[in-house]
């Protein structure tokens, strides 16, 4: 995670460095970028066939929690919608979990900005 310090005490939070790792990670690094995650109505199971064990759908969410959890709540919702089905996940899941990196690397310097506070009155 990396925090900058700019003027006015505002404190800037992303994590650019490690959307960079997991572009490289899931080979995404030169494509399109994509303006939407997933559909609102996309988690479903669908005729797709299920994902064979080494498809790697459980690391692939995980390492992209952590990032929604510290700095990206923008895709907070997509990774929330998709570990509903670890257990059993199919090709249309796996579809979706491409495509939130590919929305990353549109999307790398995103963070949290936090504000200076000019007066710490109590009331």
């Amino acid at each position: 995670m990396q925090i900058e310090h700019l003027e006015n005490d505002k404190n800037f939070i992303h994590q650019e460095v490690y959307c960079r790792k997991i572009l490289s990670r899931f080979n995404v690094v030169n494509s399109n970028s994509v303006n939407k995650l997933i559909e609102m109505d996309a988690i479903a199971t669908d005729d797709s066939a299920f994902l064979s064990a080494d498809v790697p759908y459980r690391d692939a969410v995980g390492s992209l929690m952590f990032r929604a959890i510290a700095s990206r709540p923008d895709i907070a919702y997509a990774l929330g919608v998709l570990p509903q089905v670890l257990d059993k996940p199919q090709q249309i899941h796996w579809t979706m979990v491409k495509r939130i990196p590919m929305y990353l690397n549109g999307t790398k310097k995103r963070g949290i900005m936090y504000l200076g506070v000019t007066s710490a009155t109590l009331e």
